[in-house]
């Protein structure tokens, strides 16, 4: 009986050209859109639209932690309405 011939190895990943900054660095703010723009004018559309994308996530995060600090500050700040039992466990 022949034996089966091994797989052969998978090719690894492509190395990034050294000096291209890569799309992780743009979203990890590591390097600027400015900079992925210089040295990959065909994807302008596209990181442009990423560009969008990426402020109005911070704008979101931006209100949702106003929002909450909001909510903290009111919770903890405002004063105790005097018909409410103390908690027993404080």
């Amino acid at each position: 009986m022949p034996e089966p011939t091994p797989e052969p190895a998978p090719e690894p990943a492509p190395e990034p050209e050294p000096g291209l900054p890569d799309l992780d660095d743009l979203l990890t703010g590591r390097r600027s859109l400015k900079e992925q723009l210089e040295a990959r004018p065909e994807l302008a559309d596209e990181l442009e639209e990423l560009a969008d994308v990426i402020g109005m996530l911070r704008e979101l995060g931006e209100e949702r932690r106003k929002k909450g600090e909001n909510i903290l500050s009111d919770d903890f700040l405002s004063p105790a309405d005097d018909d409410e039992e103390p908690d027993e466990d404080v």
